[in-house]
């Protein structure tokens, strides 16, 4: 959690890719990641995002960073490569 927090540039967009943790996002939402909450068990690294007006948070695992080339792209494919060998 502290390397993700250290790393990464704030704020930065991603798409929605699945769901199932906020019921206030769909499949394709674009949000603004504005930092890193907590680990759960359950569902990993949470992060806290904007949708409009709305403060929320979803799973890392549930979302893409947009600008492919950027550097919160490279670090977040690494961690999540990281967690699905762990």
């Amino acid at each position: 959690m502290h390397y993700l927090q250290t790393q990464l540039e704030f704020p930065f967009l991603c798409e929605v890719d699945l769901y199932s943790y906020c019921e206030a996002l769909a499949d394709g939402d674009i949000v603004k990641v504005i930092g890193v909450e907590d680990n759960i068990d359950l569902y990993g690294m949470l992060m806290k995002i904007k949708k409009g007006r709305k403060t929320l948070y979803s799973p890392l695992a549930e979302l893409s960073v947009i600008d492919t080339k950027s550097k919160n792209h490279l670090i977040i494919d690494a961690y999540m490569e990281w967690e699905a060998n762990y």
